[in-house]
C-alpha cells in the first residue's frame, strides 16, 4: 500500500499545532481553548500597553508604572521581559473565558494610560 503523503502532511500540521499550543501548559487543561483571535488579540493589546507604557515612562515626569512587580520606574527591557515572560503561560493556562477576561482588563489598562499621557501633556 502505498503512502498518503498529503494525509501525512496534515496529521503532521496537527500535531505541531497541538505541541505549539501546549508547550507551556502545566497547570490544569482549560476547557474550552481560547481562540486563535483571542490570542491574536492579546498579543496585539499587550504590545499596545506595552508602547503606551514606555511613552509614558519616558515623556512624562510625574507619571508612574503601576505594576508593583516592575517597580515606579522600570527600564524598558523589564517591561517588555515581563510581558514575554507570563504572556506563553497565560496563553496557555486559559480558558476562552478567563482569556475574555484578561483581553477586557488589558484593553482597559491601555485606555487608562491614553488617558494619563493625555492628562498629564
Amino acid at each position: 500500500m502505498p503512502f498518503d503523503h498529503e494525509q501525512i502532511a496534515r496529521d503532521s500540521k496537527l500535531i505541531k499545532d497541538w505541541e505549539d499550543r501546549n508547550k507551556y501548559r502545566i497547570f490544569k487543561n482549560p476547557k474550552p481553548l481560547p481562540t486563535k483571535e483571542q490570542i491574536r488579540y492579546s498579543w496585539i493589546i499587550h504590545t499596545l500597553d506595552i508602547a503606551s507604557t514606555i511613552y509614558a515612562l519616558e515623556n512624562r515626569e510625574n507619571i508612574r508604572e503601576g505594576n508593583p512587580v516592575l517597580g515606579e520606574r522600570p527600564e524598558s527591557w523589564e517591561i517588555v521581559g515581563l510581558k514575554l515572560t507570563v504572556l506563553p503561560f497565560i496563553h496557555q493556562n486559559s480558558s476562552e473565558y478567563t482569556m475574555t477576561y484578561f483581553n477586557t482588563i488589558t484593553t482597559a489598562v491601555v485606555a487608562h494610560n491614553l488617558y494619563v499621557i493625555y492628562k498629564y501633556e
